[in-house]
């Protein structure tokens, strides 16, 4: 018996071993999150990588025994759950069905407050569910060793410095020239070109969750409100003026007839 428990367990270092060594940077790609951003693996890419190494390796998705369907679902969500077996060993992963900004999805749609307004989380579809499936066994797939070092927070391992996303790079470029357009609509509110990009942009920070642009956009918005508070306080301070200067005017025209009516009377 503790031969075959030894056994085991140098089975599972062994496969440890080398699927924790494998290479898996250029399989890496970044997601922007809000103001942070988090690093995935595509299941294509991790089941490749893993059929290169243990072709033999099989996986399954986990059935609720009660419904016979692939997830398991309650009032406050869904779970999926998934199994790989290499060389005899098994080990399951279960994940929420979440949409693409991590919130767990249910079976009805649902509402929350964030400081940008209320989002809404769509109900779950079978179609939610299958993609849940698939970035669990992408994890389930971590366990044994592969690409293990996204899910600690590293998008790699601690010698290897020279990796750099380029899609992180992109978004960058794309959320510094967007912010430079921002501040040029709003700098020159009559020219229509940057009016239009100006809604270009809008839209595409909305979509896209880009944070940075949109706070630029209401920066820009209470500017121009501040302003035109100061521009009424002023004009109506120079109507008040006119109104002051035409209202002594009128009194000194009364008082010149008054005068001159009066000096004509004393002449008859």
């Amino acid at each position: 018996m503790k031969d075959k428990k030894e056994e085991i367990v140098k089975k599972e270092d062994s496969v440890f071993k080398v699927l924790s060594t494998k290479k898996f940077e250029k399989f890496v790609s970044k997601r922007k999150n809000g103001k942070s951003s988090f690093s995935y693996i595509s299941w294509a890419d991790a089941w490749t990588a893993l059929m290169t190494v243990y072709p033999e390796a099989t996986y399954e998705v986990v059935k609720d025994i009660d419904t016979n369907l692939p997830y398991f679902g309650s009032d406050i969500g869904f779970m999926v759950e998934t199994k790989i077996t290499i060389n005899s060993i098994s080990r399951n992963m279960m994940l929420p069905v979440m949409d693409n900004k991590n919130k767990a999805m249910k079976k009805q749609v649902y509402t929350y407050q964030t400081s940008y307004g209320e989002k809404t989380v769509e109900a779950a579809t079978m179609f939610d569910i299958n993609t849940a499936i698939m970035r669990c066994l992408v994890k389930n797939i971590a366990l044994f060793g592969f690409a293990i070092n996204v899910y600690k927070g590293e998008d790699l391992p601690l010698d290897d410095k020279s990796f750099v996303s380029d899609a992180e790079l992109v978004t960058k470029s794309l959320r510094e020239k967007a912010i430079n357009i921002v501040r040029a609509a709003f700098e020159n509110p009559g020219d229509k070109d940057l009016q239009t990009r100006l809604e270009g942009a809008r839209k595409w920070a909305v979509k896209n969750n880009i944070i940075e642009v949109q706070d630029e956009i209401l920066k820009q918005e209470e500017i121009v409100k501040k302003e035109e508070i100061i521009e009424v306080e002023e004009n109506s301070e120079e109507n008040s003026e006119e109104t002051q200067e035409t209202q002594e005017t009128q009194e000194t025209q009364e008082t010149q007839e008054t005068q001159e009516k009066e000096n004509k009377d004393v002449g008859n």
